[in-house]
C-alpha cells in the first residue's frame, strides 16, 4: 500500500479491492499484464508500469 500511495494511488473514487503478494510471473495475464508491466527487478509498482 505504501508503494501505491507513493505514486498517488488509488485515484479519488477508486477503491483497492485486493493487493496480492508473492505472485509468480507465470500467473499473470499474458495478453494484458505481461506486455504492460515494468521490470520486476526494480522495486515499485510494476503494473501499471510506474517503476521506471
Amino acid at each position: 500500500m505504501r508503494l501505491l500511495a507513493r505514486q498517488g494511488l488509488p485515484e479519488p473514487g477508486v477503491e483497492i479491492v485486493e493487493v496480492i503478494a508473492g505472485i509468480r510471473f507465470a500467473d499473470l495475464d499474458p495478453a494484458h499484464v505481461v506486455p504492460n508491466a515494468g521490470p520486476m527487478q526494480i522495486q515499485g509498482v510494476w503494473f501499471p508500469r510506474l517503476n521506471l
